[in-house]
């Protein structure tokens, strides 16, 4: 009797598992970036309590990002999500939505997913279930479907009799964590826009990005109008770095600005050229990766960030230095352009140069000195040794005579390579 008996138990208890089924629902909603992460947490909150009910977890996945830029420079950075939830389903009935009946208003919420509605004919029948046909208080009641297309409103006291599930407040609470996750979701994808706020500031949670283009030709700006560029490490007490000024002028806070201020940045606003360079100077900096150039950590990032377009804050400084980058690298290739060989391999001859730069590098000989010279016509010539001379300096032309070692060609400028220095 007793193996009878557990053979019924276990067999009611396959009958009402293999009952039991669930539909996955995936739906998409826009989120705006900083609302994201928030987004995650509650809906790891929510997974903990599916955990507990032996629910099946909701998933997010993102499917694509796009940025929205503004007049201002701001740019308000959108995902697309998708969401995956279980719609639970028991012996045909399945969870279609929720009633909450707040006084004498009723707030009907759907499924997320479901693709026919809740009939209207709920919106105006009060908190009476259909099993019991008891009208009375009840907080919630559930509408559940059928295959056949039948619509039942149920209490939740009533779901267990109504079902036959052992456990109906289970499908009752997964059915209410996807409409959860779905109110939360629709919450994230709104947003205001704050952007006329006189006092909002350039750190406002929902403009954490900007445009690289508008912020470079605020830079070039400044960098016209006073003549130089100030890094973050020369910056000093009485000498502002130059990104920290384009950051103020793009980005204003106008209710405390003085007349001054504001006369100032009407007078250096970008116009056309100055973002006809930072467009040139963006498109040079994503060059260096692309063309496989040997580029040090520093161009690396640079190269890195302009791709991006659309930064945060966290990156102004590197965002700012890629117009001096930009410069510095023109010049060069105006040099280059200049610059040809002189003299004859293996020759001694004599030359009149100017002193440009002096490098040192230090290897298992000693050190070395790598001396970087110019002629009156530009060409360009380059000395490596261990000695060096001392009488040597920067700026100022002297007589030399030296060895013609070699022509070659360096960061696509054309250089002659001398040894055998000596002052004449």
């Amino acid at each position: 009797m007793f193996s009878l008996f557990i053979s019924f138990i276990v067999i009611f208890f396959l009958s009402m598992c293999f009952n039991v089924t669930t539909a996955s629902k995936a739906i998409q909603y826009e989120i705006i970036d900083y609302k994201l992460d928030q987004l995650k947490e509650d809906i790891e909150r929510l997974n903990k309590r599916a955990k507990r009910l032996h629910c099946k977890p909701i998933e997010i996945i993102i499917m694509s990002e796009q940025n929205e830029e503004k007049k201002s420079g701001y740019i308000r950075k959108w995902y697309t999500i998708e969401i995956t939830g279980e719609t639970p389903k028991y012996k045909g009935w399945s969870f279609v939505g929720i009633i909450q009946h707040i006084d004498d208003v009723k707030i009907i919420k759907s499924i997320p997913g479901e693709d026919e509605e809740i009939p209207t004919q709920y919106r105006d029948r009060g908190a009476i279930c259909d099993h019991c046909q008891v009208n009375r208080y009840r907080k919630d009641t559930f509408i559940i479907r059928h295959d056949n297309g039948t619509y039942k409103q149920v209490g939740r006291q009533c779901l267990k009799d109504f079902l036959g599930h052992d456990n109906p407040h289970n499908l009752a609470a997964q059915a209410e964590i996807l409409i959860q996750v779905s109110d939360l979701a629709c919450m994230y994808s709104e947003v205001e826009d704050y952007i006329d706020d006189v006092n909002r500031g350039p750190k406002s949670a929902q403009y954490k990005y900007f445009s690289l283009a508008q912020y470079l030709s605020w830079v070039i700006s400044i960098v016209n109008n006073r003549g130089y560029f100030v890094s973050r490490s020369k910056a000093s007490y009485e000498q502002r770095a130059t990104y920290d000024i384009a950051q103020d002028l793009m980005f204003p806070i106008w209710g405390k600005m003085s007349a001054r201020e504001k006369d100032y940045r009407e007078s250096i606003e970008p116009g056309e050229k100055e973002i006809e360079t930072a467009h040139r100077a963006i498109e040079w900096a994503e060059s260096l990766i692309d063309n496989n150039e040997d580029v040090n950590d520093y161009l690396y990032n640079i190269s890195s960030i302009a791709k991006l377009k659309a930064i945060d804050f966290n990156l102004i400084g590197y965002a700012a230095s890629i117009y001096p980058a930009y410069n510095k690298a023109m010049e060069k290739k105006e040099e280059s352009k200049i610059s040809n060989y002189v003299g004859t391999i293996g020759k001694r001859e004599n030359f009149t140069v100017t002193l440009e730069k002096v490098l040192t590098f230090e290897n298992h000989y000693g050190l070395i000195y790598f001396y970087l010279f110019k002629d009156l016509t530009g060409n360009k010539l380059v000395w490596k040794t261990n000695t060096g001379i001392n009488d040597l300096e920067i700026n100022i032309p002297v007589a030399v005579k030296a060895t013609i070692k070699k022509h070659e060609i360096k960061y696509d400028c054309k250089q002659t390579v001398i040894n055998r220095v000596v002052l004449i």
